[in-house]
């Protein structure tokens, strides 16, 4: 990752995290609209690695940020989690 990374207000860093076969299953349909054939790119055992990768660099690294699962949430979703926990720090939630 790039160094700017952790220059930044850590605060405004979130950790996404998504199930390996919903990965799996995203880019298999994405290959699938360039009409390409299954590379690497959707292979459940390379996906698997890049998760765990992921998750230990989270650990490591951003021990701080907000894990959010984003295997079933769209964009919308997600950005609205994101939102929420920012505006429970400022003290602005509702809930």
């Amino acid at each position: 990752p790039p160094k700017e990374l952790f220059e930044l207000d850590q605060q405004k860093c979130f950790a996404l995290q998504i199930k390996p076969e919903r990965l799996r299953e995203i880019r298999t349909q994405r290959m699938k609209q360039f009409n390409r054939s299954n590379t690497q790119y959707a292979n459940l055992t390379n996906i698997k690695k890049e998760v765990s990768w992921i998750k230990n660099f989270y650990l490591r690294k951003g021990p701080k940020w907000p894990i959010i699962d984003t295997s079933n949430a769209g964009v919308v979703e997600t950005a609205a989690r994101i939102m929420e926990i920012l505006d429970r720090r400022k003290g602005d939630a509702v809930a």
